[in-house]
């Protein structure tokens, strides 16, 4: 899919988006289909590292498991 990285592990995968709005254009069309990823750190920007703060409004995990 243009515009995301896909970080797989072995329990997990975490997507990450080109940008806060690709995630959020994404998500919705995911739970308007009953799929309902996790949005892992939504975290305050007030003392929140940059890099950190971009990072977490441009990912989202689905849920996986071994199925």
């Amino acid at each position: 899919m243009p515009g995301v990285v896909v970080h797989t592990r072995t329990f997990d995968v975490v997507l990450e988006f080109d940008s806060p709005e690709r995630r959020e254009s994404v998500r919705h069309g995911l739970i308007a289909r009953n799929v309902y990823p996790a949005v892992l750190w939504d975290i305050a920007p007030e003392g929140t590292p940059p890099n950190q703060l971009d990072f977490c409004r441009r990912m989202l995990h689905p849920h996986t498991d071994f199925r």
